[in-house]
């Protein structure tokens, strides 16, 4: 991010944002990966827009992007849905640009497209776009139409005030294991939402906030060494000796085989024989071979 505004004389402001809850309804939200301060030819004023990077890392997405810069250029201006835009912005990303116009009600959106060489990242192309305003309307009620049904009945004022799910709040077409998720989860929702909203009703942003997520994700996310997981926890690993980041990365890997080793050897010990109290039907013990596990950093 900080290569962009670096880059781009048009930038004249970036700033990191979490979760945004659409105001005109909550079912939905966006998080962006950042918001900029834009200044944009023929506008007297500069704009808000919202920032979307995506960094590439397959030679055939990266060599798509590369082509569609030679014949628009590093950094390009178009309008949501024209051909220009068609051609930089894949397929799979343009709902993404509508759907956070739609919540922020921005009139431009940032999409920039980057690749890692040498270890440190660079940008390939920028595509500023300009989302004209009947479309956004069009988009938000499709969004509306599906998010409602789905979603409304977890925001109903009632609910929200007692801060807790019961299976009655819950359309018949939710099943039984979606219930229990719901049930846990829309607690941490319920008082989050209380922590952010004033009297009056209006809500305002949380504290600055190293993290906030549900026990249940983070833990479970712990064990699975996906790219943003990994990003997140290297940033907290220490170590004595100076460690670049694809050190921490190669430790957090480590970290995840062995979280999911004691995890399996917990099911084993732990969790088997307190199902098998629970029926009448013996449960089969595995064999588990126990030994020392060490990791040795060099």
């Amino acid at each position: 991010m900080r290569n962009l505004s670096a880059t781009l004389n048009c930038v004249k402001a970036l700033f990191e944002v979490g979760l945004f809850r659409w105001r005109r309804n909550p079912c939905i939200g966006v998080s962006p990966d950042g918001v900029c301060i834009l200044e944009v030819v023929g506008r007297d004023e500069p704009v808000l827009c919202c920032l979307e990077i995506k960094t590439r890392t397959a030679e055939s997405t990266i060599e798509a992007t590369e082509a569609a810069c030679s014949r628009h250029g590093k950094t390009v201006i178009c309008v949501f849905g024209d051909d220009i835009f068609n051609d930089c912005v894949p397929a799979a990303n343009q709902s993404q640009v509508m759907h956070q116009a739609v919540v922020t009600h921005f009139d431009y959106g940032m999409f920039v497209t980057s690749k890692v060489d040498d270890g440190s990242g660079s940008i390939v192309q920028v595509v500023i776009i300009e989302i004209p305003t009947a479309m956004r309307e069009e988009n938000a009620s499709k969004l509306c139409a599906i998010a409602n049904p789905l979603l409304g009945f977890l925001h109903r004022q009632n609910i929200i005030e007692r801060g807790f799910l019961t299976d009655d709040d819950c359309p018949p077409w939710v099943t039984a294991a979606q219930r229990t998720i719901l049930k846990t989860r829309a607690k941490l929702y319920y008082a989050h939402l209380k922590l952010i909203r004033d009297t009056d009703g209006r809500l305002h942003p949380t504290p600055p906030l190293l993290l906030c997520k549900h026990s249940a994700q983070y833990r479970y996310n712990k064990a699975k060494p996906g790219q943003h997981m990994n990003t997140e926890i290297s940033a907290n690993v220490g170590c004595a000796a100076r460690c670049g980041f694809e050190g921490k990365y190669v430790f957090r890997m480590l970290d995840a085989v062995m979280v999911n080793t004691w995890r399996a050897y917990q099911a084993v010990t732990d969790i088997a024989p307190w199902l098998a109290t629970l029926d009448s039907t013996p449960v089969k013990k595995p064999s588990v071979q126990k030994g020392v596990h060490k990791t040795v950093c060099v």
